[in-house]
């Protein structure tokens, strides 16, 4: 036994001896030790039962729990987060279902048997995001390693629903084209579509529209890339790939997505999941690329090699995604079939 605690031992003996042997009254003993009489009764009472052991602090623990989580229940939770290891309890709560224990708890469970993840310490940067559904897609390719088919996601700003996540055999246009074309034609066409400045976005472009962007811009929708050297602006997408490392789903992507969609909750969407709060696209796809056909009452000129053409004595340059095309002028802008390149003097050389 500690020194300290022998002390205290003694001395509430010798607040019983005065007590018990020498007859003085309970109020003065308490006075002279610097008690409470209920506390002087109760060294009395365990003494008279217990003998000197009943002068030892005793533990303050209750002698039940009552609410303290069942058995079945905290094995539930750590079967789940050992399915889920990259889920935290506010994900779990949600898993759970109604009766479940809250969040805090499930964190308590959790520290017990192991399972704490200490925080990154990574700041937020602010963000923002469209409030509807297909107002903004993200896409991006995933890094993947030497000799593995490149991985490209899709996710909607609004809802952080999964568009697609799939193999695609290389970063050109024409082998993973089909992948958003068929996206299209499932979930229908997005206002717009944020990519960074790689070159499998940026083709052919410099500072002009590539061949992916004339690609959407026929298909109406807005073409936008991220600053360079600035991955935050597509904040969505490398959010949405980090998770995909987190829980190691690299390995099968299918999988992944179909947990993340249908699954997994979303705290920044009230824990609901992507799928319950994504909704098609009430613009159709149509069933082939539009017309090129300039528009009727514009004035028709021919682009070069580098998709340069004359005007009026003065030469404009559409950059090398439009070479020998037809395209139409009018009203001062300029038009590749139904779909309206900017101004003409934009590109005036």
């Amino acid at each position: 036994m500690p020194f300290a605690r022998v002390e205290i031992v003694e001395s509430r003996l010798m607040f019983v001896r005065r007590v018990l042997a020498e007859g003085v009254s309970v109020r003065a003993a308490c006075l002279e030790f610097g008690v409470s009489r209920t506390t002087g009764y109760k060294w009395l009472a365990r003494f008279r039962k217990d003998d000197v052991p009943g002068l030892v602090d005793q533990s303050r623990r209750p002698h039940t729990s009552p609410t303290r989580t069942p058995p079945e229940v905290v094995d539930r939770i750590l079967a789940l987060k050992d399915k889920y290891p990259a889920w935290g309890a506010p994900k779990l709560e949600v898993l759970m279902g109604e009766g479940s224990p809250c969040a805090r708890t499930i964190d308590r469970i959790l520290e017990r048997h192991g399972w704490t993840i200490p925080a990154s310490g990574a700041k937020s940067v602010g963000r923002f995001e469209r409030e509807n559904a297909n107002e903004l897609w993200q896409m991006d390719f995933k890094g993947v390693p030497r000799g593995h088919p490149q991985l490209l996601g899709c996710v909607d700003d609004a809802s952080r629903f999964c568009v697609f996540l799939t193999p695609v055999p290389s970063q050109r246009l024409e082998d993973w084209w089909p992948v958003l074309w068929e996206a299209f034609g499932t979930y229908g066409l997005p206002d717009a579509i944020l990519c960074d400045n790689g070159p499998s976005f940026r083709n052919l472009a410099m500072a002009r529209y590539s061949s992916f962007d004339i690609r959407l811009l026929r298909l109406g929708i807005r073409p936008i890339h991220g600053r360079p050297r600035h991955p935050q602006t597509q904040g969505k997408i490398e959010r949405f790939f980090g998770s995909l490392e987190k829980e190691k789903g690299l390995g099968e992507p299918a999988v992944f997505l179909a947990r993340y969609n249908d699954v997994r909750p979303h705290e920044s969407m009230k824990m609901r999941t992507p799928a319950q709060c994504y909704v098609p696209s009430q613009r159709m796809r149509p069933n082939r690329m539009p017309s090129t056909k300039p528009p009727d009452g514009s004035i028709v000129r021919k682009t070069g090699e580098k998709g340069e053409f004359s005007y009026f004595g003065s030469t404009y340059k559409l950059g090398k995604a439009l070479p020998y095309k037809r395209v139409g002028i009018l009203g001062g802008k300029v038009f590749y079939g139904t779909a309206e390149l900017g101004s003409l003097e934009r590109y005036k050389v």
